[in-house]
């Protein structure tokens, strides 16, 4: 049955110009959205439910029960959410056009960022709400701080997803970011991938350039452990161009400068400088590669 209701359903991939998915689903444990039913998908997953909900132009709505397995892809008419065990339900958020302008001009800005990483980046925040599902967790912000101040990084780890699967929030993507990188053996194994697209994400939907250049900073660090040292350093460099004379991001570009061989002078490469001019010399303090 869900094969037949997909095959049914036109693909609703947004045009590969715009860095940001179009149609995202913002989750709530534990509850069901009465009425507004399309037609059920049986013995099928939450991406999957996601999936085909954002797949139809005419779906807005959703609820999964993970008991049953099943799958209520809902038109405008459902109602509001009412209490209901091992359901997920959620209405789907159409992308703002200033949230779109906005990060469309950030990815111009960035020339590194590759059509690749951008495709990345999407595709992950395409798949949060399916891999992170709220949970009934009443304070998961304050209940992330407390884990990873307690050293418990794979619960901090989860519960910032799960945030950032709900609000695709800049701040949220960023903070995922930074908790992968840092995450001690034992604590979940994150590909450098996962964590470049989750700053590449953070860096998109940063508010201000302040926030925005902190994205760069943990992209950077990304790349690094994927060999990309000139484009983390070309990161960097926009990071100090956002955020001038930031004493981390300067310690992070100087180390950046000595690692690809290059000379930075202000935020323009220069290959000829006998002697880079920061204020300080940085120490090599760069996370594992």
């Amino acid at each position: 049955m869900a094969g037949s209701l997909l095959a049914q359903t036109p693909a609703g991939d947004q045009p590969q110009s715009s860095p940001l998915p179009e149609r995202r689903i913002e989750l709530l444990a534990d509850h069901d959205m009465p009425g507004g039913d399309l037609g059920p998908i049986f013995d099928t997953t939450l991406q999957s439910c996601v999936q085909a909900c954002l797949n139809m132009l005419q779906c807005e709505a959703l609820t999964y029960n993970a008991s049953a397995r099943a799958c209520f892809p809902k038109d405008g008419s459902a109602t509001a959410p009412v209490p209901f065990a091992n359901a997920l339900s959620g209405r789907v958020l159409d992308l703002q056009p200033q949230s779109l302008t906005q990060a469309q001009a950030r990815a111009a800005a960035a020339r590194f960022l590759s059509d690749y990483d951008l495709r990345e980046a999407r595709s992950l925040a395409n798949g949060m709400a399916a891999m992170y599902p709220p949970s009934a967790e009443p304070d998961p912000a304050g209940a992330a701080a407390r884990a990873e101040a307690m050293g418990d990084m794979a619960t901090a780890i989860r519960l910032s997803a799960t945030l950032t699967a709900q609000f695709d929030r800049g701040e949220d993507w960023a903070n995922f970011a930074r908790q992968m990188l840092y995450a001690p053996e034992g604590a979940g194994s994150f590909s450098s991938q996962v964590i470049a697209s989750a700053a590449v994400n953070a860096y998109l939907r940063a508010g201000n350039d302040a926030a925005a250049a902190l994205a760069l900073r943990w992209l950077s660090f990304a790349y690094e452990r994927q060999g990309r040292g000139q484009d983390g350093l070309a990161a960097l460099q926009l990071a100090n161009q956002l955020l001038p004379n930031d004493p981390a991001i300067l310690d992070d570009l100087q180390t950046s400068t000595d690692r690809n061989g290059m000379r930075v002078t202000d935020t323009r490469s220069d290959t000829a400088a006998a002697v880079p001019r920061f204020a300080s010399r940085c120490r090599a303090r760069w996370i594992r590669q």
